[in-house]
């Protein structure tokens, strides 16, 4: 097939568009409303593991020193916390920091704790953040075996909620998005078959005096990835938007205050790349493969 034979058929699929706009206008749309609800998902699970990971980061690990070991031991201990893989943070709390710490948390009942100073029970503490909450038992684990410490105190049923979530989620999501590309095929596969059945005495008239298979299918092929490009251009616009209005409102209303957790929410830029690429994979493929199946039954004359 020479270029000029090309070019004459891909100005074909741009001219179906315009000459049978109702039905362009319908499978547009219909796309456009599964590539939304694709989006959702998308953006919800994106959502969800976004706030699962800023609660994982809020969880800390407690390492308590015994009260026998001098500065130089402290130090020897914190080296040996360092080489212990996936830690993403490492503080250390004196006696006097986690003194004034508990002063704090009692407010005006500071009080109790008054004559501490001088005897003060409290232990010398290391404060250890991880990388993967899923890693807490075996970091745990570690932590203990290092000598001078008496005790490790890690919320490891609350990780191992989170960690299970965090897999539900992404399981639901890749679910909700597989079903709903499904749906969209499904629907958009038969509404072109009702464009392509409309003409099918067109294609029809074309078999009989010689034309290929391939010079018949690819206007058809153009259309339908035209009509994905539309799609994944109309639905990104669409998802945004109200992305972005849902964010403004949910910033204004009471929700804000969760304080920085309201951050973990994926911004509407962050989102933008991704969604761009579904869309476009989704939409453009769903277009192209519904095109070429649906006109493949009156090929054959």
């Amino acid at each position: 097939m020479n270029g000029s034979v090309l070019k004459y058929l891909l100005k074909e699929g741009y001219r179906n568009l315009w000459a049978n706009k109702y039905m362009t206008l319908a499978s547009i749309g219909v796309l456009s409303a599964c590539l939304v609800l694709v989006g959702a998902a998308v953006m919800f699970a994106e959502n969800v593991a976004s706030l699962v990971g800023y609660v994982e980061d809020q969880n800390e690990i407690v390492v308590y020193i015994n009260d026998d070991v001098d500065e130089a031991g402290i130090s020897t201990i914190e080296s040996q916390i360092q080489t212990v893989g996936g830690i993403s943070e490492l503080r250390f709390v004196s006696k006097e920091e986690a003194l004034q710490s508990q002063r704090e948390q009692l407010g005006d009942d500071a009080y109790l704790l008054d004559g501490f100073e001088e005897d003060n029970i409290l232990p010398n503490s290391f404060v250890v953040r991880l990388q993967d909450v899923s890693q807490m038992a075996e970091v745990k684990a570690q932590l203990e075996a290092i000598e001078g410490v008496y005790q490790v105190d890690a919320p490891q049923k609350f990780a191992d909620a989170l960690v299970s979530v965090r897999n539900i989620v992404s399981s639901i999501g890749i679910i909700l998005a597989v079903v709903l590309t499904v749906v969209a095929f499904v629907i958009i596969a038969n509404t072109i078959r009702l464009t392509v059945f409309a003409r099918r005495k067109e294609i029809n008239i074309m078999k009989y005096v010689g034309a290929t298979d391939s010079f018949i299918r690819i206007p058809f092929i153009v259309e339908g990835g035209l009509i994905g490009i539309m799609s994944s251009i109309l639905s990104l616009a669409v998802c945004l938007g109200g992305y972005h209005l849902l964010l403004g409102w949910l910033e204004e209303s009471d929700f804000a205050i969760l304080g920085s957790g309201f951050s973990s929410f994926v911004s509407e830029w962050s989102m933008l790349p991704m969604l761009a690429v579904v869309f476009s994979v989704v939409g453009v493929l769903t277009g192209i493969l519904s095109s070429y199946f649906s006109v493949r039954k009156h090929l054959k004359v």
